[in-house]
């Protein structure tokens, strides 16, 4: 009795004397042996085939099958370019109903206590089994901005999130930023969206114009000065070196520890530029900083200094402006 299928396009048959025939696309190789040329057999005889070629044409048969699968939609796969236009939008989508899910999700990933969470795009520097306290925040609507195409009964999504992660090392607390692009595959069913698969972190970008966030309005920013004093002055306030996360981190020559009276040298305010990061929905203030600390030590009294460039990232919240982060540039 012969025993056959397809695989991938092609034949493979097996039959009850162990004979194996796998017909490819570029020619007939059989293991019958199977010829009207200078071999002479008669038709109908058949060869029998050595166990090489049995697995030959099983190992063959598996490659086909995997490539075949692997054809398949996947969710989870970042499957090439954002592609535009796509197919008309079903009646009632909206990007708003198509970003709903997408944005439930997000805010979710930003409570996790890991690292590398499961089934988020966002992933920190710190190994997940050398780390503690592990505090994840996203910033501004995560879907502002977002982009969707339609194609084969599935919205792709691509859009911009922005958030931070504080976590605990044997030595330092580490304040990290992380600009995160992210993915989607969405199902529109019955007047509703659907999250199909995870939200995946993404390169892809759309080639027809940036992601771009809405800049917050100007009787926001105009708190921009008053905000970022007041976050250079609770560094200070800290009274110690090296100064808290989410400050200029260089430590005193010599000396790491608290009771440390810091002052300013200077203005640290003094001929800054500040910019909207539109493709993050950021404010960057970049200058220069100055200042000098009185401690003890074993010795006795001792005094120190620390300048530089810095950049002071700045993020619209609920009730004004938050200075996530004042790093030496």
């Amino acid at each position: 009795m012969n025993q056959g299928g397809h695989v991938g396009g092609h034949n493979v048959q097996i039959d009850a004397e162990g004979d194996v025939t796998v017909n490819l696309s570029s020619g007939d190789a059989s293991g019958s042996g199977r010829s009207g040329g200078s071999g002479g057999e008669a038709a109908g005889e058949k060869k029998k085939t050595s166990p090489w070629a049995w697995l030959l044409a099983l190992t063959v048969g598996v490659l086909l099958l995997v490539a075949a699968l692997r054809q398949q939609a996947d969710p989870d796969a970042d499957n090439g370019a954002f592609v535009l236009p796509g197919d008309r939008w079903p009646a009632g989508a909206t990007l708003e109903a198509i970003a709903g899910p997408a944005a439930a999700a997000l805010r979710s990933c930003a409570k996790a206590t890991s690292t590398e969470p499961v089934n988020c795009p966002q992933r920190a520097g710190g190994r997940n089994d050398q780390v503690s306290d592990v505090r994840w925040e996203l910033f501004g609507d995560p879907v502002d901005g977002a982009r969707a195409t339609y194609h084969d009964g599935r919205f792709d999504l691509i859009g911009h999130a922005f958030m931070t992660v504080t976590y605990r090392t044997l030595t330092a607390t580490v304040i990290e930023q992380h600009p995160v692009r992210f993915r989607a595959s969405v199902a529109w069913r019955n007047g509703a969206a659907e999250l199909v698969g995870r939200i995946r972190p993404t390169k892809v970008e759309p080639k027809d114009r940036p992601i771009t966030k809405q800049r917050p309005p100007a009787a926001v920013t105009g708190r921009l000065e008053p905000v970022l004093r007041q976050a250079f002055a609770d560094c200070l306030a800290a009274r110690r070196s090296p100064l808290p996360p989410g400050c200029p981190q260089d430590v005193l020559p010599g000396f790491r520890a608290g009771n440390v009276d810091w002052v300013f040298d200077g203005d640290p305010l003094q001929n800054t530029r500040t910019t909207t990061d539109d493709a993050w929905g950021v404010i960057r203030v970049k200058g220069d900083f100055a200042l000098n600390a009185t401690y003890r030590d074993l010795f006795g009294k001792e005094t120190g200094s620390l300048r530089g460039a810095y950049e002071a990232t700045v993020v619209t919240v609920k009730d004004g402006l938050r200075v996530v982060q004042i790093s030496k540039a």
